[in-house]
């Protein structure tokens, strides 16, 4: 996860230096008496732009034609958040100008803010911060709740740094024809300031608040990707202590606590959020072993090899084969009933993004692929009708295991085990 540090140098840098640049390669912008609008964005941005370097991808750095241009360089992490910033100042601004000195034309207005730097935006009384970055496709680059909270730090430098020069401008213009209304701008930094608030405020509740509870459990496919690749595997190897690596895959033979010498069960991850993932992941890659096991049991070493999921037994007995609700609890990892809704909501979001890698590799795709080679070997070996069964037989397994959490909830069975024998959930 990156974590962001803003400095008045790094801002004043920017600015000074790159912003009216990148501003200039993201926004049409044409001339009209004097003054310059934003006519819209350029759409070829809209391809490229990803304001975090999370992505890899180069801030500003393609043209239509994959030209980079002299003056543009990789934009820091820093520098992409601070450009959203600077260009809010910009959208809020002009806000604040036209609800403040209404007895000057937008003409004028128009004239100073060019002179400042800032293009006129046009009909920003229509809409708000939020709607602003929707407009121009920034919102649904804003992947993780994180970067709005950044984008606000990046404000707390952003705005007292452009309001020490926006506001002695704004006096100074045209022989100080806004001083007539100077009364009005005492409070222009204080108005600013409540818009952009006011708007990312907004922005964060359209596009990441949803109401969760007293436990406040919510994931973003980037929290998962950061759990899934960061914390996942240290958790896998610390939980089934016992368990070995055979190459690059860990080798989960038994899943008792006795076993791994765990003194407690549960508690994986050491918070709510991290171990209702650990659980996930684990339900989804037990069922997705079964299913090549069921099919293609000669390419189960390739098929860990190729996605870096582990082997998992449940021990002597049932070895791979017991049910994945069942092998949960055999590692002693099952929910409490008031806990069954919440892991069966994670399960919805987190079974699609296991069930696409897995697929994929399943049709060749090398891309998630671990092991190219292995992975080669498993698409050859399946190739002979094996792989729609291998996926149904998984589509299944993921209905199976949500549908069994909502009936827990509902029983009136006190203990988990008896709704999972009660279905013959004992092997697959």
């Amino acid at each position: 996860m990156i974590k962001f540090k803003f400095t008045k140098e790094l801002l004043a840098d920017y600015y000074e230096n790159w912003f009216s640049k990148d501003m200039r390669a993201f926004f049409e912008i044409n001339r009209f008496q004097g003054a310059e609008y934003v006519q819209g964005f350029k759409t070829w941005m809209h391809e490229v732009f990803h304001p975090f370097s999370m992505t890899d991808a180069a801030f500003f750095s393609h043209s239509p034609n994959d030209i980079v241009t002299p003056h543009r360089k990789k934009r820091s992490s820093e520098e992409e958040i601070l450009f959203i910033a600077l260009i809010s100042f910009m959208f809020a601004s002009e806000q604040a100008i036209s609800r403040m000195a209404r007895d000057i034309s937008i003409k004028e207005m128009a004239t100073a803010m060019s002179a400042f730097g800032f293009p006129w935006l046009r009909a920003v009384d229509r809409m708000d911060l939020s709607d602003f970055l929707s407009l121009y496709h920034i919102k649904e680059n804003i992947w993780i709740k994180e970067e709005v909270q950044a984008i606000r730090d990046a404000m707390t430098l952003v705005e007292p740094f452009m309001l020490d020069q926006l506001i002695p401008l704004l006096k100074m213009w045209n022989g100080g024809s806004f001083c007539a209304q100077i009364r009005r701008f005492e409070n222009f930094g204080e108005d600013l300031h409540e818009r952009i608030t006011d708007g990312l405020i907004m922005f964060y509740r359209q596009k990441f608040y949803s109401y969760s509870g007293l436990m406040g459990l919510e994931l973003t496919h980037r929290e998962f990707e950061d759990y899934y690749t960061q914390r996942f595997p240290q958790q896998l190897k610390k939980y089934f202590s016992d368990a070995t690596m055979q190459g690059n895959y860990l080798k989960i033979l038994y899943v008792p606590f006795h076993n791994n010498h765990r003194w407690e069960d549960g508690n994986p991850g050491e918070n709510a959020k991290d171990n209702f993932m650990f659980a996930t992941l684990f339900l989804y890659m037990t069922l997705a072993e079964q299913s090549i096991l069921k099919y293609a049991k000669d390419s189960g070493d390739d098929f860990h090899h190729a996605t870096g999921w582990p082997l998992i037994y449940s021990g002597p007995g049932a070895g791979p084969y017991l049910h994945p609700l069942r092998m949960l609890e055999y590692a002693g990892l099952s929910p409490l009933k008031y806990e069954a809704p919440l892991l069966a909501s994670v399960t919805k979001r987190i079974f699609p993004y296991l069930r696409q890698d897995m697929f994929a590799i399943l049709n060749g795709k090398e891309g998630p692929m671990k092991d190219r080679a292995a992975g080669k070997r498993l698409f050859e070996a399946i190739n002979d009708g094996k792989r729609p069964l291998i996926k149904k037989y998984t589509l299944k397994g993921e209905k199976d295991i949500q549908e069994l959490l909502s009936l827990w909830v509902q029983s009136p069975k006190c203990q988990w085990s008896e709704i999972l024998e009660n279905e013959g959930m004992l092997k697959m």
